[in-house]
């Protein structure tokens, strides 16, 4: 029977245990920029697709979520047409809600609407969060590795 023995094995666990902890203590600052950066990422790709122009979908960027085991990014909350824009949207119909007629620049046919509805024609997937996150994710990985690194050399 093979028997190999390690001298100092005591000192070698305690500096792991010692490096785990410092991870775990830094984690939720981690989280907490990791977030950040995704969170300019998604901004950023709200800016290069001109979608800036339709409203506060720019504006409403949040990092909520923090927890020990991840973080949430989120664009759009309370805007009823983000995720049309993130997925896609069909032809469909616009009606007013809250006055008798829909009133404003239609900047394509270089006029003002009015009236009860019109017909949106549609739009195309932007994935802007899925695009900001795929951006994001080497960054992110990058930082937490080398914070990692910085912690057990």
């Amino acid at each position: 029977m093979l028997r190999i023995t390690c001298t100092g094995a005591e000192a070698v666990a305690a500096s792991f245990e010692a490096a785990a902890a410092a991870v775990t203590a830094q984690k939720p600052q981690w989280l907490t920029q990791g977030g950040e950066i995704t969170k300019t990422a998604v901004a950023g790709e709200i800016t290069a697709q001109g979608l800036v122009e339709t409203g506060a979908l720019l504006g409403s960027g949040r990092v909520f979520g923090l927890g020990g085991d991840g973080i949430s990014v989120g664009f759009g909350q309370g805007l009823e047409y983000a995720q049309a824009l993130e997925r896609g949207a069909m032809p469909h119909p616009i009606v007013a809600s809250r006055a008798s007629n829909l009133k404003f620049y239609w900047e394509k046919a270089g006029m003002w609407f009015l009236g009860p509805s019109v017909m949106h024609p549609g739009n195309r997937p932007y994935a802007y969060a899925r695009n900001g996150a795929a951006i994001a994710s080497p960054i992110v990985a990058a930082m937490v590795i080398g914070r990692i690194r910085a912690i057990f050399s």
